[in-house]
């Protein structure tokens, strides 16, 4: 009996994790629809009536946060393989990774204005003698 019991925690919690997470997708998206459903409803009703409503504030997006994202994974992998083993220096890739991100978008931040305009990159100039427009 205590054969079967072994045999069956780590099925019960395998099949348990992906359950789980199974329901909290669902849950998620389930709230979403609900909300894109009441405010699709105000927008019927408002238009019906004639009045006019404002556009919701759009969320400006952090540049910055997948850069310190890989990072910090990078670090942790670091930290944690270094204490654990020898495989310390797998964490390297996703530091490397962020750090690339983060340089990319910190040089690049000054080729846009702040009314969403891209300015014009400058022109590479090729091995052939030739120029490439990187914007």
């Amino acid at each position: 009996m205590e054969g079967v019991i072994a045999l069956f925690i780590p099925i019960i919690g395998t099949v348990g994790t992906f359950v789980f997470i199974a329901f909290i997708v669902y849950w998620t998206l389930k709230s979403g629809d609900k909300k894109r459903q009441l405010e699709h409803e105000l927008r019927m009703t408002a238009i019906e009536k004639g009045v006019d409503i404002p556009l919701p504030p759009v969320r400006e997006k952090n540049p910055y946060m997948w850069p310190l994202i890989w990072i910090g994974l990078g670090l942790a992998i670091l930290i944690g393989l270094g204490i654990v083993g020898d495989e310390w220096y797998w964490g390297f890739i996703p530091l490397f990774v962020g750090a690339a991100m983060l340089i990319a978008r910190l040089i690049f931040r000054k080729y846009r204005k702040e009314d969403g305009e891209k300015k014009k990159l400058p022109e590479i100039t090729t091995t052939e003698g030739g120029t490439y427009d990187a914007s």
